[in-house]
């Protein structure tokens, strides 16, 4: 469903470029200086060695393995400022706020991985904002995000040992796709679809001898959400 998912939204906009006519027919994100507020449902899980090591390690030879990686679902904020580049060609950047985790079930561990991360946000993009038919527009951008954490819930942590490196600036990148609907000059409403995935391990274990040496633990999200746009010039 994913898979389906990120197919259309980057292959509509595309479409929509080779379709629309050679004038200036930019929406409300590429009018001079835009801003967003918008307000979505986040769904994320973890990935990386660590948990690769983990599900290996919950099978034995007489039963296989029933490791469970359950996601973290939580409220997506973000207020993003829009720059037009050229015609229907922006930039933006912003600040957000999301919480990343989840948690592992049935492993072989002393103790449960439970993980949650509140994050604050900026992302740096580009993206395109063509308009389709009327009032109508997509967008669709692409770019980095830098994650800040504010806070942590890191379970797992006490059953591996005392030498481990928690990063709490994480790098990542993002795409995201949004169908805009223009119901004034100034003001337009829209939904969208983002995915991003982390650059950088939160987690990574610094023991120097057996089987979790140099294991690592990685955040990605999806988030739809719904807002407004407001056309400040």
């Amino acid at each position: 469903m994913n898979s389906f998912i990120k197919s259309t939204f980057l292959l509509f906009p595309l479409f929509t470029l080779c379709t629309i006519q050679a004038q200036d027919l930019s929406g409300p994100l590429a009018k001079g200086c835009s801003l967003g507020l918008d307000i979505g449902y986040n769904e994320s899980e973890l990935y990386g060695s660590f948990k690769d090591e983990i599900n290996e390690g919950s099978a034995t030879d007489y039963e296989p393995s029933r490791f469970k990686a359950v996601g973290k679902n939580a409220k997506d904020f973000d207020l993003t400022v829009y720059l037009k580049l050229y015609k229907f060609f922006y930039v933006k950047t912003g600040l957000g706020y999301t919480q990343h985790g989840g948690k592992f079930l049935n492993t072989r561990l002393s103790y449960p991985v439970d993980v949650t991360l509140d994050y604050l946000n900026v992302p740096v993009g580009v993206g395109v904002n063509p308009v389709v038919y009327g009032p109508l527009s997509v967008a669709l951008d692409i770019g980095f995000q830098f994650s800040q954490e504010l806070s942590s819930e890191q379970e797992f942590v006490k059953g591996i040992g005392p030498r481990v490196h928690q990063n709490r600036f994480v790098s990542g990148y993002f795409w995201s796709g949004s169908v805009i609907g223009s119901i004034s000059s100034r003001w337009a409403i829209r939904a969208s679809y983002r995915y991003t995935k982390a650059l950088r391990p939160f987690h990574e274990n610094e023991i120097a001898y057996g089987k979790w040496d140099g294991l690592e633990l990685s955040s990605k999200a999806t988030a739809f959400s719904g807002g407004i746009i407001f056309v400040l010039k």
